[in-house]
């Protein structure tokens, strides 16, 4: 029995880019980044595949600029874990 396969699949990895000073790709990723400071976000957290939000957030900064937010997450509790839990098991018994 024969191994492989007579078409060879060409594989290629994706260009390297270097975000070098006033390249495009610099330019875009400076852009892309002024613009997810000006908002601020609100994460949810995900129990069986539906958005559960709660009374308590946390403040969300970047690593760089403790000063700025980004968002607030919603924090969980007891109840939240427990449906967590929950739906894990559910899931397993699928």
């Amino acid at each position: 029995m024969r191994r492989g396969s007579k078409n060879k699949i060409q594989l290629k990895n994706a260009p390297v880019k270097t975000y070098a000073p006033n390249s495009k790709e610099r330019k875009g990723i400076k852009k892309m980044l002024a613009s997810l400071l000006a908002k601020e976000v609100e994460v949810p957290m995900y129990i069986n595949g539906k958005q559960v939000y709660s009374d308590e957030k946390v403040r969300i900064a970047p690593p760089h600029n403790h000063q700025h937010t980004l968002g607030h997450y919603n924090k969980s509790n007891k109840k939240h874990i427990q449906q967590a839990i929950d739906a894990a098991l559910n899931a397993k018994a699928d």
